[in-house]
């Protein structure tokens, strides 16, 4: 009997997630992401602090840390920096710390707050919506791009943005492109603000090497089973490539 209910339940899940994507195609809606809108300083720490320990991030700090193209000095665009968590991450890297120029940019008052209340003032942040206003002016070495895509009309446009910029690199963590996934799946939160998406593993893969000259990096965690109906399943993968012609991972 309970492995007919939990049937019964999770085609209603899959039939509510379709029906709401069909009403996403016809009015897709403005991004404004209200996630950090309403926590306390202490709740933003807590957020912070239960994150430092994410394997993907952890992952690609240690790419970046053992690229030669990133040798010495250089600088990071951490798009969707909330809080801070990357910039805790590095902060607490050894080997990172004292190379990177590091700036972080996010649509959250809050969470720009956040961070420069608590990482160092050579760090810089920039509130913007970079939907809307595209991404900061200047050059960076690396361009990383972390848990945000999933919260997104689509993909495909602001990975796109980051690679007319021509980092030398583009990092991207997502916890909803799944392989298990054939087809994206769109659907809205309102009350968040934002999209709650799942894309598939492949059509994913094959734009974005379509985009650059380089293999790309990729490293699944594993996908998890949640108790959420926007989020069913989490898939936790690092990207990381090099752009432009002439450069190999």
């Amino acid at each position: 009997m309970t492995t007919s209910l939990g049937m019964i339940f999770a085609k209603g899940r899959k039939l509510r997630s379709l029906l709401l994507g069909k009403l996403y195609r016809i009015a897709p809606r403005k991004v404004s992401y209200k996630g950090f809108a309403i926590q306390s300083a202490a709740g933003l720490e807590s957020f912070v602090t239960k994150r430092l320990n994410y394997e993907p991030k952890i992952k690609c700090l240690e790419w970046m840390g053992s690229d030669p193209q990133l040798e010495g000095r250089f600088s990071v665009l951490d798009v969707g920096c909330g809080p801070g968590v990357v910039g805790q991450m590095v902060i607490r890297d050894a080997n990172l710390k004292d190379r990177l120029d590091y700036h972080g940019v996010d649509q959250s008052d809050n969470a720009i707050e956040h961070c420069r209340r608590t990482l160092p003032e050579h760090f810089k942040f920039i509130k913007r919506d970079v939907l809307k206003d595209g991404l900061p002016p200047g050059h960076f070495d690396v361009i990383m791009i972390n848990e945000v895509l999933e919260h997104l009309p689509d993909y495909k446009t602001l990975i796109a943005a980051a690679i007319d910029k021509s980092p030398k690199v583009l990092v991207i963590t997502t916890f909803a492109v799944l392989p298990e996934r054939r087809t994206d799946r769109r659907l809205w939160r309102p009350d968040y603000g934002c999209y709650m998406n799942s894309y598939a593993y492949q059509p994913f893969l094959q734009f974005l090497r379509g985009l650059v000259k380089s293999p790309v990096l990729t490293c699944d965690f594993g996908s998890r089973a949640i108790d959420r109906d926007w989020f069913p399943l989490k898939a936790n993968i690092a990207w990381y490539t090099h752009v432009g012609a002439g450069t190999s991972c």
